[in-house]
């Protein structure tokens, strides 16, 4: 008859939708219902009362907690809930009292969290809390082999002699932002998680450490590639180009100009923009054009002076001919009468015509 009346209620409690106004006033903490739906299944799960044998706690789908009370029982009081019906063999499911294995408590016992277990220290004087209590004084402990939860977002320890003992992590939400694995939280949640050099970085919830962050990481005649993270072969600024005094450092390549300097061109050239172009550099490279030519060094030409010394305009001109300062030859008519015509048999020597 027992199993007919729990059968019949566990019917009836179960058809109840959980509509406004059913749940009763939380007299307990309720649970955190966050921590025990799995976002999967989404399946209910109940939760005896801290110190009411007749009521239970209800997590939904939804994540809301509600309170409920079975139904009084013939002759006074009230159905017990039996905690041992989950929701997949039909819970929740209330029953006799002598069918469950419970006990009512005081209120005190309402601090505790669901999932824990309110003991009295008399009967558990080594239990956490109790240490320093009073024989009447009562705490909180999980229950031994149960579902606990600590410090992670959802349930996952396992109590262990009054211990919750979890695992670093359950989710990835306990890792804060890195990867959970087989309860170890593994990899990084950003950049700032990876230290191993001053530009590595966080991807995937793995570190990424390069070659290379600055210049100065690399061997001398390496610079760094800092898109890449890796050393290249190649100069880093001009002092490390030295084939010439004037080479310079482009696009991490030593560029070598022709020239720096006149002294880099042959005799004959000079140095212009790197370049080296035929002219003169000094009055010496200008000999061919006579002892008194000159090079001119804005130009860098050689002057070609018609004459350096009155002998230079004998050949051309009339042993009179003289080399005036401008470096040009006169050009006499006569230097003797012998020079002049029959015509004009007199040479003015002063003019020489």
């Amino acid at each position: 008859m027992v199993g007919l009346v729990g059968l019949f209620l566990s019917v009836f409690l179960c058809m109840i939708p959980n509509i406004a106004g059913q749940c009763l006033t939380p007299d307990a903490v309720p649970p955190n219902c966050k921590s025990w739906i799995d976002p999967v299944d989404q399946i209910p799960i109940f939760f005896q009362h801290q110190f009411n044998c007749s009521r239970f706690w209800v997590c939904e789908p939804d994540l809301s907690d509600c309170l409920h009370e079975c139904a009084p029982k013939p002759g006074g009081g009230a159905l017990y809930f039996d905690f041992n019906i989950d929701h997949e063999h039909g819970g929740p499911v209330c029953n006799w009292p002598e069918v469950v294995d419970c006990t009512n408590k005081p209120e005190v016992c309402g601090e505790c969290q669901p999932w824990e277990e309110c003991v009295k220290c008399a009967d558990c004087p080594d239990c956490p809390g109790c240490e320093n209590a009073g024989d009447d004084d009562w705490t909180c402990i999980c229950k031994e082999g149960g579902t606990c939860q600590g410090n992670n977002a959802i349930a996952c320890g396992t109590c262990s002699n009054y211990v919750c003992e979890e695992p670093e992590c359950c989710t990835n939400e306990d890792c804060q932002g890195a990867m959970c694995d087989n309860g170890v939280c593994k990899g990084c949640a950003s950049d700032n998680d990876c230290t191993n050099t001053a530009c590595s970085t966080c991807m995937n919830h793995a570190c990424h450490d390069p070659e290379c962050c600055v210049d100065e990481d690399c061997n001398g005649n390496e610079y760094c590639d800092t898109d890449n993270g890796v050393c290249v072969e190649g100069c880093r600024d001009n002092s490390d180009c030295t084939a010439m005094v004037c080479s310079t450092c482009e696009n991490h390549q030593c560029v070598d100009p022709e020239c720096c300097i006149d002294a880099d061109c042959l005799n004959t050239q000079f140095c212009e923009d790197n370049k080296c172009k035929d002219g003169c550099n000094e009055d010496s490279d200008c000999s061919m054009n006579g002892e008194c030519a000159t090079c001119n060094i804005a130009s860098h030409q050689c002057t070609e002076p018609q004459c350096c010394n009155d002998s230079n305009c004998t050949p051309e001109f009339l042993e009179c001919s003289v080399c005036q300062a401008d470096q040009t030859c006169t050009n006499p008519e006569c230097c003797e009468d012998s020079d002049c015509p029959n015509e004009k048999p007199i040479c003015d020597t002063d003019g020489h015509v």
